[in-house]
């Protein structure tokens, strides 16, 4: 795994047999990475998942909002396992990709 730090992201950089790789991008709320994880999938035409987006969902599904939401995760196991079970399933049906928390997955 290779760690880049660029402005505000953590960009992790997973190698993966048969020349593949995944990229993850961390970083603060609002701070672009929809934005960078939606032109980097694009230039190179890989798959985005995005973590963000699950997590957006769940606080909705809970009557929360995502400020709301992230606070319950500090205390409540039970987001995390959900989380997990959203990205073990990814990694039984897209094409070998295994699990990594993350903001954003690009394969």
């Amino acid at each position: 795994m290779q760690t880049l730090f660029y402005d505000s992201y953590i960009i992790n950089v997973y190698h993966l047999k048969d020349n593949q790789m995944i990229i993850s991008i961390g970083g603060d709320l609002g701070s672009g990475k929809s934005t960078l994880a939606k032109q980097l999938a694009e230039a190179l035409g890989w798959k985005r998942y995005s973590m963000g987006q699950l997590h957006r969902d769940m606080a909705v599904s809970r009557g929360m909002t995502l400020v709301e939401h992230n606070k319950l995760a500090e205390s409540d196991a039970n987001i995390d396992l959900e989380v997990d079970k959203y990205q073990e399933n990814l990694g039984k049906t897209e094409d070998d990709l295994f699990p990594i928390l993350s903001s954003y997955i690009l394969k």
